[in-house]
């Protein structure tokens, strides 16, 4: 079974470290008023998790890269792959900073989930 962790940093590089985030999973994931995350695949990692805090992290150097990323948007409550934008983020056409920015500018606009592309 796939184990998934979510990165809420608008600033996350494809390029960085696991363990340079905190990673959170899909029930607290769900608690914060965010456009968009990064979903990864953590099943062959070691997690480390404190009972005092709402995520994990790893002592692991893997590339985020390297975990099956995916470009996450919150529509209706709901995760929802943006496949168009992972693309462009994993090849490097989208800087660090303007992941954030991609969402302030977006959120009007509507995701068609079929054709994973925004509607004005």
């Amino acid at each position: 079974m796939k184990k998934i962790r979510y990165i809420l940093n608008g600033r996350t590089n494809p390029n960085d470290k696991v363990s340079d985030y905190r990673l959170i999973c899909g029930a607290y994931a769900r608690d914060f008023e965010l456009g968009n995350a990064i979903k990864i695949e953590v099943t062959n990692l070691d997690l480390e998790k404190w009972s005092c805090d709402s995520y994990s992290t790893a002592n692991n150097h893997t590339l985020i890269k390297d975990l099956n990323p995916k470009c996450m948007v919150v529509l209706n409550g709901k995760w929802h792959e943006d496949k168009a934008l992972t693309k462009k983020w994993l090849n490097g056409e989208l800087l660090p900073h303007e992941f954030c920015d991609y969402f302030e500018d977006e959120r009007h606009y509507k995701l068609d989930l079929e054709n994973h592309t925004w509607i004005k």
